[in-house]
């Protein structure tokens, strides 16, 4: 996912709410790009843990507070509710954006509600004052465009990765190149318009696909790479096999639609 340099940083508790931050992450990164979004699974093994957090947050616009319905009851080894601790990272983060101004958006997830003031320590009371943001497995689209669009309305250079020139080259003379980068340019731009028709439409047209062409991309490749494996290394006995094998399956083929016919 995103740089230490990313608009928008995702907070959230592991045990609360981990599986909706992370849905909710890969659909804005499908909007903005991996860039612009910060989740702590870029956090590299062994770094330090509290500087890679602490420089993220110093580099957002938006701080995300993905809020479930445990986040407020979330509790340490010993009972003391997590929020209480001054360390609490959770705590830490909306401590820190309201600090330095930095726009702070709760997201309400799993049907959980807005807490209340007076369950909060003072530092974090600010945070009920703002109008959260509901989302739920029914309807999650159409819910993510209206994020994706309040997070333009937020931050407006906010915008999906630029459109840059491909290098690929699909004059080359071998096949599987030439082949593979003309599918791979052509997904690329189908990925582009299904970016655009999802920010105008709801109906998940430009997925289904985007993903057919991603599916038959890869089909392609792997026959290709089987068919130069059995030009430059099958025996002549195992190309007979899978010659007859070709035939069989059209016969059958012909013989089935002759039936239906």
């Amino acid at each position: 996912m995103g740089a230490l340099q990313a608009s928008i940083f995702i907070g959230y508790r592991r045990r609360d709410s981990q599986g909706f931050a992370g849905r909710v992450a890969d659909d804005l990164i499908e909007h903005f790009g991996a860039a612009r979004i910060f989740r702590d699974d870029d956090i590299p093994e062994g770094a330090d843990f509290t500087a890679v957090l602490d420089a993220a947050l110093t580099g957002c616009q938006v701080l995300i507070v993905v809020i479930g319905p445990e986040w407020i009851h979330a509790s340490d080894a010993d009972g003391r509710r997590r929020l209480l601790d001054p360390e609490d990272w959770v705590r830490r983060e909306i401590e820190e954006s309201l600090k330095r101004g930095i726009r702070l958006l709760p997201v309400l997830v799993g049907g959980a509600s807005m807490p209340r003031a007076e369950d909060l320590p003072d530092t974090l009371a600010p945070l009920t004052r703002i109008q959260a943001f509901e989302m739920s497995d029914r309807g999650w689209d159409e819910q993510l465009e209206r994020l994706a669009a309040l997070l333009i309305d937020i931050v407006p250079t906010l915008v999906p990765p630029g459109d840059e020139p491909s290098s690929l080259n699909p004059s080359t003379t071998e096949p599987l190149t030439s082949i593979g980068n003309l599918l791979g340019a052509h997904l690329k731009d189908a990925m582009r318009q299904r970016a655009v028709a999802r920010r105008g439409s709801a109906n998940g047209l430009w997925r289904w696909l985007g993903r057919s062409l991603s599916r038959l991309f890869w089909l392609t490749v792997l026959l290709l790479v089987g068919w130069y494996f059995l030009e430059n290394h099958a025996t002549p006995e195992l190309r007979q096999g899978i010659h007859d094998f070709i035939v069989f399956t059209r016969n059958k083929l012909s013989a089935l639609m002759n039936l239906i016919g």
